[in-house]
């Protein structure tokens, strides 16, 4: 509304300017009449016409659209036709020259050059007159100086109008860049909104690959348990063997719904790994050594060995190091439960690699063409190794696993020939 109000204001102002304008015409086109424009020779006669009709066109170019080389010629014609209208009428031609000038010195898109040179050569009939008459001296000085004036006035005008132009144009720039700067805020807070919605499905992806691991785990241990206890009440075996084995299944049961109800609540969790918690470094060897020397590593017999000087990592490098342990071992108790499988945690010249190595049972294998592939059993889907990569990845590593003749090695190695990455610390 208020936008509206100005913009009718500004209409209303143009338009009493424009009929001040026609009225000034009109005056002007009436004195150079009774100033004797027609009554003296036909040359007066037409420069009198000429300035009165380039007088109303120069009011009328303001709102009728006219070729930009007509509405020069226009104002060149009503400034020399004012300057040689002074030979006769004086004061009115000065008005007409005067009027003139300004239109054509005060436009922007009239050349500079081309503009002095026209109201100059206007302006000589001036001169000429006054030194004709054999006038007093200050009268010829006087008369330089108003044809001088108007100069200055004419260029003043164009100075003002290049002011303006320059004003209006920071404006609209202002508001050009004031939207820009909307756009990207906006853009800004999407962008932010988007990389905090990615960072929130990185997180749930990696809690989710760690509760895979976790179920996958403790779930292939419990089933090795329960085919080994029906395999011994089949065989008619010790009772006490059997209880040993529902024993064993349910403390894989026990830890594996506590490892998974602990991911859950570190899902529901709106602070998942806090800053101090990624600087924190712990005992990788114990962590290791907690899977490999648990109820599934004792059921498939590892032979696992500590090499060199141990030392703390970074709680992050812990964590995928344990899931690689965890994962490979759940991949031996599918594909190789049975065969020999070894293993090294081994600590030399500031790198830490795990290893891990089964023998394959060839009679369960199923070739795809590539060398690489073993049989699953029933349960789990594959995803084991894209999610180990990925881990020793997040965290600067390596992961190396697959089929050497008769034998499968896994090898994780922190950090990777590269160094250290992903910020982690000292």
């Amino acid at each position: 509304m208020q936008q509206n109000s100005i913009e009718q204001r500004a209409e209303r102002a143009e338009l009493l300017r424009s009929l001040l304008r026609l009225l000034g015409a009109i005056v002007i086109s009436y004195y150079i009449v009774l100033s004797g424009g027609f009554a003296h020779s036909v040359f007066t006669s037409v420069v009198s016409v000429v300035a009165i009709v380039t007088t109303f066109a120069s009011v009328s170019l303001r709102w009728m659209p006219v070729p930009g080389r007509m509405a020069l010629i226009c104002r060149i014609a009503m400034v020399l036709s004012g300057g040689l209208l002074t030979l006769q009428t004086d004061t009115v031609g000065w008005i007409v020259f005067g009027v003139g000038a300004v239109n054509l010195l005060g436009r922007l898109e009239v050349d500079i050059v081309l503009g002095v040179v026209v109201v100059a050569v206007a302006a000589a009939p001036i001169v000429i007159s006054v030194a004709a008459q054999g006038g007093d001296f200050r009268d010829g000085v006087a008369t330089l100086a108003a044809t001088f004036g108007v100069g200055v006035l004419s260029y003043s005008r164009r100075l003002l109008r290049a002011r303006r132009k320059q004003d209006a144009e920071l404006v609209e720039r202002s508001r050009e860049l004031e939207q820009r700067s909307l756009e990207l805020i906006d853009q800004t807070e999407r962008t932010r909104a988007e990389t905090a919605r990615a960072a929130a499905l990185e997180e749930r992806t990696r809690i989710a690959r760690d509760i895979h691991d976790l179920l996958a785990h403790s779930l292939g241990g419990l089933v090795v348990q329960l085919d080994a206890a029906d395999a011994v009440l089949t065989a008619g075996g010790d009772a006490q063997q059997v209880a040993d084995r529902v024993r064993t299944s349910r403390k894989l049961a026990v830890e594996g719904l506590q490892e998974a109800r602990a991911a859950v609540r570190e899902l529901r969790s709106q602070e998942v790994d806090s800053a101090a918690d990624d600087d924190q470094r712990v005992d990788v060897a114990e962590q290791v050594l907690k899977i490999v020397r648990g109820p599934v590593g004792i059921q498939l017999g590892v032979d696992f060995d500590v090499v060199g000087d141990q030392h703390r990592v970074p709680v992050q490098v812990a964590r995928a190091f344990t899931a690689v342990a965890r994962e490979s071992l759940t991949n031996i108790n599918k594909h190789a439960a049975g065969q020999r499988t070894v293993g090294s945690l081994i600590f030399a010249d500031g790198r830490l690699r795990l290893e891990l190595i089964n023998a394959i049972d060839l009679s369960s294998r199923v070739d795809h063409g590539d060398g690489t592939a073993v049989a699953l059993s029933a349960t789990g889907g594959g995803f084991g190794l894209p999610g180990m990569r990925q881990r020793l990845a997040d965290v600067g590593g390596t992961l190396n696993a697959g089929r050497s003749g008769d034998r499968w090695t896994v090898s994780a190695e922190w950090p990777a020939d590269e160094g250290l990455s992903k910020g982690l610390p000292e």
